[in-house]
């Protein structure tokens, strides 16, 4: 009986292919009778856009400084993400001294694109960050360097109060942030490579570009204050969201839930969100 239904689901395989593989050749010579070009969608691309190079306008959706505060020697990042442009252009950092270069750049595709421009910068003070877009457009945002950064600036200094307070919303700049981020900190990865924790991930500081962001030491796995994330696959996507919102102050939240048995569903419980208080008890 199992030969049987085997045999048959193998046949009824074949058919669809010879069916679907007909209804094709019919579309591709039906209109003038002979077939058509070798791009099976009909669709000629331009020498321009074969070339890489087109007319549209770059557009940019979000930026972020990391760390949020930088200071005087160490790497920063600058992340800018929007359309296929912004792999084409250039992140400038400039002060009464002149222009400084980037030490290292790396771009992604995928949506939104993205690129990771890092600096070094050994004086303090008020630094511009520039992006030509075009001969129209220029986009300028203020980098402050400074000399030390108060650790209890990053978080709440206390154990009173929520887990981290609300600083932004999640809109469409942040959710392309977001993006960029899980897909430029996994870019590099291989099929093959795997991980016994999460936070080995957001630890390297290379592929990571919230690296250190809150300047507490937070990914730094020597530090005291180190970040230590060890979900199963299900619960991996949560962390990953709660990791990002803990950073950039953007709300977080989600319900317990069990696993349910044979013959009881799930049961969704208690609301739990970065409101909550150190002590257990809600802020509001």
């Amino acid at each position: 009986m199992n030969t049987y239904f085997i045999f048959m689901r193998k046949n009824i395989y074949r058919s669809l292919i010879i069916t679907l593989f007909t209804i094709l050749c019919y579309c591709n010579t039906s209109c003038t009778g002979q077939p058509k070009s070798k791009t099976s969608t009909g669709y000629e691309p331009t020498a321009e856009e074969a070339s890489g190079e087109t007319n549209e306008e770059t557009t940019i959706t979000a930026l972020l400084v990391s760390p949020q505060r930088p200071k005087v020697g160490d790497q920063f990042r600058i992340l800018i993400t929007g359309n296929k442009g912004v792999l084409k252009e250039k992140i400038v950092l400039s002060n009464a001294s002149g222009k400084i270069e980037p030490i290292s750049t790396r771009n992604g595709t995928g949506l939104p694109y993205w690129q990771i421009a890092e600096f070094v910068i050994n004086k303090p003070g008020k630094y511009e960050m520039t992006l030509r877009t075009d001969s129209r457009s220029v986009i300028q945002q203020e980098v402050v360097i400074g000399t030390s950064i108060n650790t209890n600036e990053a978080g709440t200094g206390t154990n009173q109060g929520p887990v981290w307070p609300v600083r932004k919303v999640w809109d469409a700049p942040s959710e392309d942030l977001y993006a960029a981020w899980i897909n430029s900190m996994f870019y590099e990865a291989g099929e093959k490579d795997d991980w016994k924790a999460l936070h080995e991930v957001t630890q390297n500081s290379k592929s990571n570009v919230l690296y250190n962001y809150l300047s507490m030491g937070e990914d730094d796995p020597t530090s005291k204050n180190r970040m230590i994330m060890q979900p199963d696959c299900a619960d991996n996507p949560f962390f990953l969201r709660a990791y990002f919102a803990w950073k950039l102050g953007l709300p977080f939240g989600y319900h317990e839930c069990d696993r349910g048995y044979l013959g009881k569903p799930p049961h969704t419980g208690k609301w739990i969100t970065n409101e909550i208080s150190l002590s257990g008890n809600s802020v509001r």
